[in-house]
């Protein structure tokens, strides 16, 4: 076998490169056309079946006291350790206790 018939040159490793970068883009427009579909999927299996958030991530798997949230809003997913600068729906009730109270993170069980 010749050894000069298996050697790349710059054009076979440029070809290459191109048909890489092609198919690196297939592969990212499929991936986002599948994602939207799973996305909407997701979205009415949940309406069909009257699932709530805190079903699907419950609060110790979305903040946890590792965090340092003291207080997380479902809705939202935003979380606020009563500390610092505060994201909706804190910040328009953060000096408000008994509002607060309905986001307050409960303690974990030990």
């Amino acid at each position: 076998m010749n050894a000069t018939a298996n050697k790349k040159t710059v054009s076979d490793l440029e070809a290459a490169r191109i048909r890489l970068e092609e198919a690196q883009a297939d592969y990212a427009k499929i991936l986002a056309d599948e994602r939207s579909t799973v996305i909407r999927e997701i979205k009415d299996l949940i309406k069909t079946y009257g699932l709530e958030a805190k079903q699907l991530f419950p609060k110790s798997a979305i903040a946890s006291d590792s965090d340092g949230a003291k207080y997380f809003d479902q809705k939202t997913g935003n979380s606020w350790s009563g500390k610092g600068r505060a994201k909706e729906p804190f910040q328009s009730i953060r000096n408000d206790p008994a509002k607060l109270a309905k986001y307050l993170v409960s303690e974990k069980k030990s």
